[in-house]
């Protein structure tokens, strides 16, 4: 009580096994999530790396340039990649709280 969570689904993985195994996770976390409305909030990694049931890729595109998202191994994500989910985990923040005046100067809100 009295707490907000945010749960972070699984992006895609390369092999087609450990895949489909994150799928039923990811539909498990959603559902359980959905379920706690205004205190828990699910970050789909999955749809964030591959819209639109894209194939797996290592690559996004952000602010149309092409960036290496996820590590040679097929399954982690790059620094970068851990940007892109730091961004999207700051709308969401953006979202359920005021943080106007907690976030250092030099973070601009309109990017």
């Amino acid at each position: 009580p009295g707490r907000f969570v945010i749960w972070i689904g699984e992006p895609q993985m390369e092999n087609s096994e450990l895949n489909a195994k994150q799928i039923k996770l990811n539909s498990i976390y959603e559902s359980e999530a959905a379920k706690r409305p205004n205190r828990v909030a699910y970050l789909d990694l999955y749809e964030l790396f591959t819209a639109g049931g894209a194939p797996y890729s290592a690559t996004s595109t952000v602010g149309g340039v092409t960036t290496l998202v996820r590590e040679p191994d097929g399954e982690h994500i790059t620094m970068d990649g851990g940007a892109v989910v730091s961004g999207e985990l700051l709308k969401l923040l953006l979202e359920h709280f005021d943080l106007q005046g907690a976030l250092p100067a030099s973070l601009s809100l309109t990017q």
